[in-house]
């Protein structure tokens, strides 16, 4: 059975249908907002990391129903984002080793010239990359929830009770444990009839 990986950007997944809004090489091109241009119970499992606070609210509502719609029964979604809570620990831990050398990193390799601050990572995270909607961990359970998925997490990066699901993340791209830091993880599960 087929599996999707939303927002492959230039890391596709050996095995899996990559798709992405900027078309790069190996990656099918795909607006993750909008219908998808697949059957309903096409996949058994879809992953995306990283992608969700690039959409409208709407958009990632619209994406995630898609998700549900593409499944086969039984499959399952795993959903990798930044979060709001973990905004809140630096600012509220930030003296702590891993936060402290997380906000120096950020600030000297993604906001140079700005003060080394939980503020500079917080404005970065709400005004760069693209980024237009920051969830929290809870909200995104919800609309989980609400689209019809059993959720369960938060779970560890590259870690999940489906064999399909673990080792996906890409968790090079920052020093270790930094992404860790960064993101919560949950998985779907769309029910049987």
């Amino acid at each position: 059975m087929a599996k999707l990986n939303i927002s492959a950007g230039e890391h596709p997944l050996e095995g899996w249908m990559n798709v992405d809004i900027g078309g790069h090489p190996g990656t099918l091109r795909m607006d993750a907002t909008q219908t998808f241009p697949f059957p309903s119970g096409e996949f058994s499992h879809i992953f995306t990391e990283h992608t969700l606070e690039h959409m409208p609210y709407g958009g990632a509502i619209r994406c995630l129903n898609e998700c549900y719609r593409t499944l086969v029964p039984g499959g399952r979604l795993r959903v990798s984002i930044p979060h709001i809570g973990m905004l809140m620990r630096l600012y509220h831990k930030q003296h702590e080793p891993l936060e402290h050398a997380y906000i120096e990193w950020h600030c000297k390799n993604l906001a140079p010239g700005l003060p080394v601050c939980p503020e500079t990572v917080w404005n970065n995270f709400y005004r760069s990359w693209g980024h237009q909607y920051m969830w929290s961990a809870d909200r995104l359970i919800t609309v989980m929830e609400t689209v019809g998925f059993i959720v369960s997490g938060p779970l560890m990066l590259n870690e999940s009770p489906d064999m399909q699901l673990r080792n996906l993340e890409n968790d090079t791209r920052m020093p270790p444990g930094f992404l860790q830091l960064e993101t919560v993880t949950f998985e779907g599960v769309k029910p049987y009839a």
